[in-house]
């Protein structure tokens, strides 16, 4: 499962080098919901807010105009429970908070409308990463698919002939497939998460 964010990465970069109509983008996100919530582990705090970076490339393809959309996003939680310690005899030594961190890697395919200020929606897929970290980190990945939605207005000439800014508003749904963890089960646990986004970059 590491060689996905690598591949992600290359992908990224080869649309960064690309000639023309390049989107890049800081965002902040918040998740609408997260199954995860619903779990004793985050009985402190949940899953909400995020952010991070999204590159993009538009397509005309078969007349239609495309927009291919890689990100990083990263979600942590401080506290999401407390854990009680106590020594070899039982005896409680006191409480450590229980860290989480997910980092997700979305590709978003989107087939938009013609217009300036477009909208559209299409497929997702996504490599999550979940770590919980309680004196040991526990790992889990996840391979997830979905839809998004979105509307985005653009300005490919604002600052100068060559570069403008795009502002886009997305909804993501992605749903686990299949989770991978080091020598566990994982056949009862399902991932799915539903994010809002909102990002404001350059478009090139």
């Amino acid at each position: 499962m590491r060689t996905i964010p690598i591949i992600l990465i290359l992908f990224c970069s080869s649309i960064a080098f690309c000639q023309n109509n390049i989107s890049i983008s800081p965002n902040l996100g918040y998740n609408l919901y997260h199954s995860d919530n619903s779990l004793p582990i985050t009985k402190n705090d949940n899953w909400g807010a995020f952010y991070g970076v999204t590159i993009g490339k538009y397509l005309n393809i078969a007349n239609r105009n495309v927009l291919i959309e890689a990100s990083y996003l990263h979600n942590h939680i401080a506290s999401a429970i407390e854990q009680n310690i106590t020594d070899d005899l039982g005896n409680p030594l006191g409480k450590r908070n229980v860290k989480m961190t997910q980092v997700v890697f979305p590709v978003d395919f989107s087939i938009l409308a013609r217009s300036q200020f477009a909208y559209g929606a299409g497929p997702s897929f996504a490599i999550s990463n979940h770590e919980i970290d309680f004196g040991k980190k526990d790992k889990i990945s996840s391979f997830g698919a979905g839809f998004n939605a979105l509307i985005v207005l653009t300005n490919k000439s604002f600052f100068s002939k060559q570069m403008g800014y795009q502002i886009e508003g997305k909804l993501r749904y992605l749903f686990s497939v299949k989770n991978f963890g080091k020598k566990r089960d994982l056949s009862g646990y399902d991932l799915d998460f539903f994010t809002s986004q909102l990002a404001i970059g350059l478009l090139f």
